[in-house]
């Protein structure tokens, strides 16, 4: 959440250019975009979920394949970002 995020698909074994269709929930929600032309599906998460979606690429033949995904949006961890403390000194409050 609020760290911005791009991932590109790939194909393999087909005759370019790919075309690429995305089939799910509106990513603009989740605020993502998805880039048919590209196959990168980027922007700043909104909120947290697990999008479930398919991606199908057709090539140049008109030839497609697909696979089901699920994105998870989460916030980031909590975590201690302190590294050190500062030198104490002898006989001085701390």
């Amino acid at each position: 959440m609020g760290t911005a995020y791009s991932y590109t698909f790939n194909a393999a074994n087909g005759q370019t250019p790919y075309f690429w269709e995305y089939a799910g929930p509106d990513l603009s929600q989740y605020g993502l975009a998805f880039n048919g032309q590209t196959g990168v599906l980027s922007g700043t998460p909104s909120g947290t979920a697990t999008i479930d979606f398919r991606m199908t690429v057709v090539d140049a033949s008109n030839a497609r394949a697909f696979r089901d995904f699920a994105l998870q949006l989460a916030a980031p961890p909590l975590s201690i970002v302190t590294t050190a403390l500062p030198d104490g000194v002898v006989d001085q409050y701390y």
